[in-house]
């Protein structure tokens, strides 16, 4: 799974590397981005990527009332095109959310759980897949999101047996714009292991309201 996640570039590198336009508050940087919390997507409209805040916990418009309502954090790669909360936002909104790391915990002696961070070898951003959705209660329009995942590659599965599905280079367009179900489900594979790295990190990031850079040191 992916549960906590970070983005600790400026907005107007991610910009620039993934070509968005961006008129909001960024909000940046994040070292502890966790459910629930606003996040930088991208989507398309008109044929342009726009960046969108969203809430992170995917609601399916059919919810009956958002306050009551089950969110999703991650949506199993494997099924997102079957599933009934999840298929027709597969189809018709994809996103993607922006990252530059994420979490991840091993169970360890005595019940604990050891964090990680993992990154890519430059800790250059990335795009993880993510499938959006409105939900509309009265006058109030709810914007949320999920985070694909997959089976986990090597270095990931020293610690767990899922990750996020990683987009790295023209990946993120396609996720974005497609429409052949095969080439998108084609992009949702394990990560090349050989080109991330992971450090052992504070217990720190295990409360949401840590949010620094020192959560990155290594121990």
């Amino acid at each position: 799974m992916c549960g906590r996640f970070t983005l600790s570039e400026e907005v107007f590198i991610l910009q620039k590397t993934f070509e968005f336009y961006y008129h909001d508050e960024a909000d940046l940087p994040r070292y502890n981005i966790a459910p629930g919390q606003k996040i930088l997507t991208i989507v398309e409209e008109q044929g342009e990527k726009i960046g969108r805040k969203m809430t992170w916990g995917f609601i399916p418009p059919w919810a009956k009332a958002k306050r009551n309502s089950t969110s999703f954090i991650n949506a199993r790669a494997e099924t997102v095109d079957e599933k009934p909360s999840f298929k027709h936002s597969f189809h018709t909104r994809r996103c993607l959310v922006l990252a530059d790391g994420f979490y991840e915990w091993k169970k360890i002696e005595g019940g604990k759980s050891q964090p990680f961070h993992f990154t890519l070898l430059e800790n250059k951003p990335f795009a993880m897949a993510g499938i959006w959705s409105e939900y509309r209660q009265g006058d109030e329009l709810f914007t949320s999101c999920c985070i694909l995942t997959t089976t986990a590659n090597e270095i990931m599965s020293s610690v767990h047996h899922r990750m996020p599905v990683m987009l790295t280079g023209n990946e993120g367009d396609k996720w974005m714009y497609s429409k052949d179900k095969q080439q998108l489900k084609s992009l949702c594979k394990p990560f090349q292991s050989e080109e991330m790295q992971m450090v052992k990190v504070s217990e720190l990031v295990n409360s949401v309201h840590n949010d620094y850079p020192e959560l990155l040191n290594s121990l």
